[in-house]
């Protein structure tokens, strides 16, 4: 191919499809890869702001193909626009590894510019664009706080950010009117950056108070600390952190910072707080941050002790169970597992697969298995029957079927539609593998096809079964 007829093919290939390109390529030539690399990292050391504003500018020039001008923003190619805007975002975080904080920085704010510029509020289609504008406006300030957040960001480095930020936030609404991010509220975070002290605590608190719509107050609350230590005022700055330990950030930003200072009664302590406030989709992640803790120190009873809770707290965990079986010697398993399992509530699987049901199964035999799936009265336990039924000895699946077919019966009264019937076929299906079910299965046939008989689909579904 010649050189013109390659400059034409790569001038029609989005910026995203070029970048897959070479990185498909890369990993299948390592060579290629590490040339590349220096490639784009002597490029990206040789290219000025201005650059950067120009190619980011450019992406948003892009136009239909049924366009007529090059300039007419009406017929702005959107979709062009957000692929290229990954790789362009792309290319701010490599400069920011680099260090080139004002080539960075570029990226975000120009694109954030742009798009307020070019952004048509009549042919914006909020289902088909929306999601995709909002993702792009958080990447976009994400960076942005990340190169502010940059040892190597100096005052005047921040302000200028800073400035021109809260300049783009005051020249538009279309960030708050389709809320794609609250850009006003961003940028008096960033300006707080800026200032020390009781202006920069001013600043922070006065946000705190408001906390407007797509602010994290995670990142309020952390910021303020931060403040609180910079004025050396760490008592402050901690009691302030604990009184907001229930935000999940937060609580992870406190007790990483108590480990660090090595003062683990205190992270322990934190954690408590938040385990013992209530039912917390957290839980988990809390037990198991005490157990990296006592494991660092060494202290093996509270270990297994907090393994159990997490046993009981996670509604019987099956990992956490096999953990628990390797730490209690043999001898004292039996009373331990027996005195755990009357203290815990299993959640029951919509897949089949039971935690309760597996750990019976493995420790207690046929007969408590059976015994279980027969106390089973929910809308689960046709699932838990067509998981574990063949498991079990003949003997025990046949004194099953009784259950599964009473089941069955309340399982056909609530079909409705299609979908419903065949979910009532695949459990029969699964009825016919257990050992003297030939009966069952013709007695609920007769059944259904006597009480539905005036619901052709489910007539379907049933012929299907005899068809086998």
């Amino acid at each position: 191919m010649k050189n013109n007829e390659l400059k034409n093919f790569i001038n029609k290939v989005s910026y995203s499809e070029l970048s897959d390109m070479l990185m498909e390529y890369a990993q299948q030539d390592k060579s290629f890869e590490k040339n590349f690399k220096n490639f784009i990292e002597r490029k990206i050391k040789d290219v000025s702001e201005e650059d950067v504003r120009e190619e980011v500018a450019t992406s948003f020039c892009q136009i239909h193909s049924s366009g007529s001008r090059y300039d007419n923003y009406e017929d702005t190619d959107w979709y062009a626009v957000m692929e290229d805007c990954d790789h362009l975002f792309e290319k701010a975080l490599q400069a920011l590894s680099m260090g080139e904080l004002s080539c960075a920085v570029a990226y975000p704010l120009q694109w954030l510019s742009c798009f307020s510029n070019t952004f048509n509020e009549d042919s914006f289609s909020y289902d088909n664009e929306g999601t995709k504008f909002s993702y792009a406006c958080e990447q976009a300030i994400e960076i942005i706080e990340k190169v502010m957040r940059s040892p190597k960001a100096d005052a005047d480095f921040k302000e200028g950010v800073s400035i021109e930020l809260s300049s783009i936030a005051k020249d538009t609404t279309i960030f708050d009117d389709y809320r794609f991010v609250n850009l006003k509220a961003f940028a008096k975070r960033m300006e707080t950056m800026t200032l020390s002290g009781e202006d920069a605590l001013t600043n922070i608190e006065e946000l705190i108070e408001k906390h407007e719509y797509g602010v994290s107050l995670s990142d309020l609350i952390i910021q303020k600390a931060t403040i609180l230590f910079a004025m050396n005022k760490d008592e402050d700055a901690i009691r302030f952190l604990e009184n907001n330990v229930l935000e999940k950030e937060v609580c992870d930003y406190l007790v990483g910072l108590l480990i660090e200072k090595h003062d683990y009664n205190h992270a322990i302590e934190v954690l408590e707080k938040v385990i013992n406030f209530g039912e917390s989709c957290y839980t988990r992640i809390w037990l198991k941050k005490e157990i990296e803790i006592y494991l660092s120190q060494d202290r093996d009873k509270e270990v297994t002790d907090t393994y159990r809770r997490l046993f009981i707290l996670s509604n019987g965990d099956i990992e956490t169970y096999k953990t628990l079986k390797e730490r209690i010697p043999q001898e004292e398993w039996k009373g331990y597992l027996d005195t755990m399992m009357k203290e815990t509530t299993f959640y029951y699987s919509a897949l089949g697969r039971n935690d309760k049901a597996e750990i019976i199964k493995e420790e207690y035999g046929d007969e408590a298995l059976f015994e279980y799936l027969c106390t089973v009265n929910n809308d689960y336990r046709l699932e838990l029957y067509s998981h574990y039924a063949t498991q079990l000895a003949v003997e025990y699946q046949t004194r099953l079927i009784p259950y599964y077919m009473d089941a069955l019966r309340k399982e056909a009264t609530l079909a409705k539609e299609r979908n419903q019937y065949q979910r009532v076929r695949s459990y029969m299906e699964r009825l016919q593998e257990l050992k003297g079910s030939e009966e069952a299965i013709k007695i609920l046939l007769a059944e259904f096809r006597e009480l539905y008989r005036r619901r052709p689909s489910f007539m379907r579904e049933l012929n299907r079964i005899d068809n086998k």
